[in-house]
């Protein structure tokens, strides 16, 4: 009868302690992030360490998710999410709708010590939907120019500025792009985004209520003959030869010397910042009816289920602190979103020569999701693909501006049935935590 007492006891105190570690008092929280190399993980780390010196009474157990953004779906199906995790703008909104995120404001609203007026309007403004705040602004990309100094140089092509056209664009690339009898050893540039030049060529595809779709009109047809062009002219590789060498879009190619212009994001500084073998720039996105950039912004969410709100707001607070964004800024994977971290020596320091365009750029920058949560299935499922029928002439320019409006029409109303949806059925409570 004893030994079964004393069984009992002993897994009575692990039962009470399963929250903790070794006896540790602290309250564990856990942090989810996407960042698999080794570097990034230092760093975040080192950020993790700080943060636990400041806060003696919070434990962070960190997760990985190597697959990007996939595990964390699959952990709201099970009902097994991190407290707190790093996710991105340009799809937070339909994730907001579905799943159980915090609202941000009433904290940062209650909070003395956070002042979102030391942030960029832009990527505050990203994390908005329906009046609430639900990620908390760490850093931004946008769309630049990187263009090979040497590969200019050597064909007397002027640097290209923030005055170049896409006509500008297209006439350096056909000069820069070099042929060997009948192989291309040497291209201009790679095919830009397709989203990024329609909205450059004044493009639009649906109203800000989100009640009609509007692509169509001259700049959707001569944006996509633009693109056609670029290919015709074989400027640029073909989708297969790139898919046959890149890992990520351009990088190598870039990196390698093989292309003389890309269009690229802000993550692509770490990778050419060690370049030792040309000299390199970058410049703000050639312009058509007006300038378009892509703004994604990464930060923190809080799981509204959390058991430990306190802590969980305590980290975000943290990662998004003036202190904590030098630290990471330092790495110049993506800007600072506190506008004095990233107008600091911090990020602003060469290579390039011209770093301030990374900053600069958010003026001209805008997210091109339009909060929808099928806009990435529009893109990839009907923009990218007719643009690839049109440029190897298995549709044409009027039939693809005609397919890509048609299914704007059912994506919208898709979209607005699960809108419709949700705020049907919306708890007035949805995002409040505990």
């Amino acid at each position: 009868m004893k030994r079964f007492l004393y069984s009992i006891l002993i897994l009575m105190i692990a039962a009470s302690g399963c929250s903790r570690t070794d006896g540790d008092s602290r309250a564990t929280i856990t942090y989810q992030t996407i960042e698999t190399l080794p570097q990034q993980r230092a760093l975040l780390s080192q950020l993790i360490r700080k943060f636990e010196q400041q806060n003696p009474g919070i434990r962070v157990k960190v997760i990985t998710s190597p697959n990007g953004f996939q595990k964390l779906h699959a952990q709201y199906a099970a009902g097994n999410v991190p407290d707190v995790f790093y996710y991105v703008s340009d799809r937070l909104f339909g994730f907001v709708r579905k799943k159980g995120i915090a609202d941000l404001k009433p904290l940062i609203d209650g909070d003395p010590s956070v002042d979102l007026a030391k942030f960029f309007p832009e990527t505050v403004d990203a994390c908005r939907l329906d009046g609430g705040i639900y990620l908390m602004p760490v850093h931004f990309s946008t769309d630049v120019l990187f263009y090979n100094k040497d590969i200019f140089d050597k064909y007397g092509v002027p640097y290209p500025d923030e005055n170049w056209t896409w006509a500008d664009f297209l006439s350096a690339a056909q000069r820069l792009t070099v042929k060997e009898d009948i192989i291309t050893t040497q291209y201009g540039t790679l095919q830009p985004r397709p989203v990024l030049v329609m909205k450059s060529f004044g493009a639009e595809f649906f109203d800000e209520g989100l009640t009609r779709p509007l692509f169509g009109g001259d700049g959707a047809r001569e944006s996509i003959a633009y693109l056609k062009t670029l290919s015709d002219r074989e400027i640029v590789p073909s989708q297969a030869q790139i898919r046959d060498v890149e890992v990520m879009d351009g990088v190598s190619l870039f990196s390698t010397g093989k292309v003389a212009m890309l269009l690229g994001r802000t993550y692509m500084l770490v990778e050419f910042g060690s370049i030792k073998t040309f000299d390199w720039d970058v410049t703000l996105v050639p312009k058509g009816a007006r300038r378009s950039s892509r703004l994604a912004v990464g930060g923190n969410c809080i799981y509204a289920g959390t058991k430990h709100p306190k802590e969980a707001w305590e980290l975000v607070k943290f990662f998004s602190s003036e202190e904590a964004l030098r630290t990471a800024g330092a790495s110049r994977n993506c800007v600072p979103a506190m506008i004095s971290v990233a107008r600091s020596d911090v990020f602003m320091h060469e290579p390039p020569k011209h770093v301030a365009v990374f900053v600069d750029a958010i003026r001209d920058s805008a997210m091109e999701n339009p909060r929808m949560e099928y806009w990435f299935e529009y893109v990839d499922k009907v923009i990218q693909l007719d643009v690839e029928k049109v440029i190897y002439n298995q549709m044409t320019v009027d039939g693809a501006v005609a397919d890509i409006a048609r299914n704007g029409e059912d994506i919208l109303r898709k979209e607005r049935r699960e809108i419709e949806k949700w705020k049907a059925n919306r708890d007035p409570k949805q995002g409040e935590m505990p």
